[in-house]
């Protein structure tokens, strides 16, 4: 017996259609629940109930699936109106209210970001064995987070570099992430130190409550076994991983370092002095949300003066929005990182000459670059970026590495990739890794399989990004 229908259902008074219809919502459901990449969705609805089969990858279909959901929502309310209107109706109406409620919510994310509710996707990552990692976000609404509420390419870059442990960031042992977004970075690298026997300290930060909640939601998914770490004196949400790994979640205005940039900036000629905050997207931001009573209470701001030149690692992806945001990123990474001036000064010297003077015509590193491999098993402090070359936003490029190299840090490393060729490369180097070393009895234990799977994740993004490593 067939449970699909030849045409989408139509919602009557008398009921007579409204558990198919509930059944056709389940299955919109279940088909965006598989394109955000949760497995494992329940179908129930669907073995037992008829249902129109909806294809959502189909442009037109898409458009009219919207348009029957309009319908629904419509009929729906109509209903709801005439029996609120008549005492002696004996009309269920929660299960029209239901009806709405999903209709609406699968109307606004068919719409896109600008509409979508806050959703749970999950980003697919693979380990240095080519096995997968999935990792679950929790990724706000728009309305809520603006343009902090999607996963953007870059941190996809960012967060594959770090899972694949194409460099071994676990020398360190103190790290922050700035403008950390939905926090896929963030995670990733507390998935990939988990692993790892030594101490860690993770600092996730952002300026939005909305982003700090839901990155605070998405630690928990990925961890539920952690802790509240009450012994911790940091301010904001604070988690012991597994007992060598805490993380903490904190509130951090970027711009909050320019009090401190010019008291210092009469001693120290690389500090840049006042940066003005950029009007959109900033001055009017905390009133904007401060409406929303879903969100946790304020986290608190991160303690710059405790946190002063602490951190070995700082990593950070798609901040570059702004033109303000390329001028004052260098102070705080110049106030925030660690300083090992003579160690550093060191490996600058010990470099072949004009080994890092061309930015821009590199290779991007699919295995272990030896520069950078050096600089961090010597523990030297690294800024870890990866930022969109957007024709729109090329000003804020050019003006963050001129920027970066007035206040005194040096690009060892430089590499552009689209996620696309990210993939196609490293896959190739895998292979090629695995053929050169098939003798080896130390060679790691590679899923041919999995590295052919992988190399058919194609994406339709065909952005070019680019990765910078600076001390």
């Amino acid at each position: 017996m067939s449970f699909t229908l030849l045409i989408p259902p139509k919602l009557t008074a008398d009921k007579s259609d409204i558990q198919n219809v509930s059944a056709t919502l389940a299955y919109i459901k279940f088909l965006l629940a598989k394109q955000r990449g949760l497995p494992n969705q329940p179908q129930n609805e669907l073995t037992t109930l008829k249902h129109y089969p909806w294809d959502l990858d189909d442009s037109t279909e898409k458009t009219w699936c919207i348009d029957w959901l309009q319908k629904i929502t419509k009929s729906a309310s109509k209903i709801l109106s005439i029996s609120y209107l008549s005492p002696d109706s004996n009309l269920n109406t929660e299960d029209f209210e239901n009806l709405i409620s999903d209709s609406s919510q699968i109307i606004s994310e068919l719409c896109g970001e600008g509409a979508s509710n806050a959703k749970q996707v999950c980003i697919n990552l693979w380990d240095y064995n080519a096995d997968p990692v999935s990792l679950y976000i929790h990724e706000p609404s728009f309305q809520e987070a603006d343009l902090g509420s999607k996963t953007w390419g870059s941190s996809i870059l960012l967060s594959r570099l770090i899972s694949r442990k194409t460099f071994d960031f676990s020398n360190y042992s103190k790290y922050i992430e700035l403008g950390s977004g939905t926090g896929l970075c963030g995670i990733s690298l507390i998935n990939t130190l988990e692993k790892e026997s030594g101490f860690s300290d993770i600092t996730i930060t952002d300026f939005l409550d909305p982003l700090l909640d839901s990155i605070s939601k998405s630690i928990q998914a990925n961890f539920p076994s952690s802790t509240n770490n009450n012994n911790s004196d940091t301010s904001g949400l604070s988690k012991n991983i597994n007992g060598n790994l805490l993380v903490h979640v904190e509130k951090f205005d970027w711009f909050s370092i320019n009090q401190l940039a010019t008291k210092v900036s009469h001693l120290d000629s690389s500090t840049q002095g006042f940066v003005t905050p950029p009007t959109a997207n900033y001055l009017d931001i905390s009133s904007s949300f401060s409406s929303l009573a879903t969100i946790t209470p304020s986290f608190k701001q991160l303690g710059i003066q405790k946190n002063l030149n602490s951190f070995d690692l700082i990593i950070a992806s798609d901040v570059l929005y702004e033109v303000e945001h390329a001028l004052i990123i260098p102070q705080v990474v110049r106030h925030l990182l660690s300083k090992c001036p003579s160690q550093r000064t060191s490996f600058i010297d010990s470099l072949p000459e004009n080994s890092y003077s061309d930015l821009h015509n590199q290779k991007f590193p699919c295995g272990n670059h030896k520069y950078i491999n050096q600089l961090i098993s010597l523990k030297i402090p690294l800024f870890l970026i990866v930022a969109p070359l957007r024709k729109t936003h090329w000003t804020e490029i050019t003006t963050f590495e001129a920027k970066m190299s007035d206040s005194g840090f040096t690009c060892i490393c430089c590499f552009d990739t689209t996620i696309n060729q990210d993939l196609e490369n490293w896959c190739s180097h895998l292979k090629n890794s695995y053929n050169f070393n098939k003798n080896d009895n130390n060679k790691v234990n590679l899923n041919f399989q999995n590295i052919d799977n992988i190399a058919q994740n194609n994406s339709t993004d065909d952005q070019v990004y680019r990765t910078y490593f600076w001390i």
